[in-house]
């Protein structure tokens, strides 16, 4: 921000995590790559600037001494300016100083909550899933920004898929929410009231169940979200 005025809010989050025993004392290794892009619109022009970071968490498997995957993060990122016009705050080109030309070549994508509020095909609703309590935010979710930090809502709408899944008689000591597919439209702020609601899918094809649920901003659960996240939730194996 220093340098070039621009700085990168989180609009997307692809988290998964195994359920691997791991060995006492191993090392965790972290390899994270991240790439510039651009999205586009639907006219195939230059719509924003994106970063997109894969992370992986490798370790030792407690039983077998293998390297395996512990956790992978797919994150995007807009570059964007601190404007309340969002035609001046939209970036286009990468700023001189970076030295990279004016936009990168490579497209990415990312889901948004219209996506993630519909399950994948092949999917059959079960049930719906209302929070019944409207809660609000705690000073202590707030990140630098004064924003509540982005991993704040994934630990609440698992808080909220917890409880769901206990009121459907799933167990949740039987069942790991391995997937969370989650994306951002507005922030919150300490204070704000939130309510959560969702719709819990399964298939025959033997895959995970999802759930996709959503946050939505007051005590209202209408209207467009302000995160939504599938959920992809399968039986633990012991």
């Amino acid at each position: 921000f220093e340098t070039t005025g621009l700085f990168i809010p989180i609009v997307a989050f692809d988290l998964y995590v195994t359920d691997h025993p791991i060995r006492l004392g191993a090392d965790f290794d972290v390899d994270i790559t991240i790439r510039l892009g651009r999205q586009l619109d639907e006219h195939g022009g230059v719509r924003r600037l994106l970063s997109e970071s894969l992370g992986e968490v490798y370790s030792v498997h407690a039983r077998t001494g293998e390297r395996v995957l512990v956790a992978r993060n797919i994150k995007h990122n807009v570059l964007s300016r601190n404007d309340p016009d969002p035609a001046r705050r939209r970036v286009t080109e990468l700023h001189p100083s970076m030295n990279l030309g004016a936009a990168p070549e490579r497209v990415l994508s990312f889901p948004g909550v219209a996506e993630l509020s519909e399950p994948p095909p092949g999917y059959a609703e079960l049930a719906f899933c209302d929070d019944p309590h409207v809660r609000v935010w705690s000073y202590q979710q707030t990140d630098m920004n004064r924003h509540i930090h982005a991993m704040e809502y994934v630990r609440m709408l698992d808080l909220f898929a917890t409880e769901r899944l206990t009121a459907l008689g799933k167990a949740p000591r039987d069942h790991l929410i391995e997937r969370a597919r989650v994306a951002f439209r507005k922030p919150c702020f300490t204070g704000d009231e939130y309510r959560c609601a969702g719709r819990y899918h399964a298939t025959d094809g033997g895959g995970a169940d999802v759930l996709c649920a959503a946050l939505y901003k007051g005590a209202a659960t209408s209207g467009e979200p302000a995160v939504a996240t599938q959920m992809y939730i399968r039986r633990r194996a012991d």
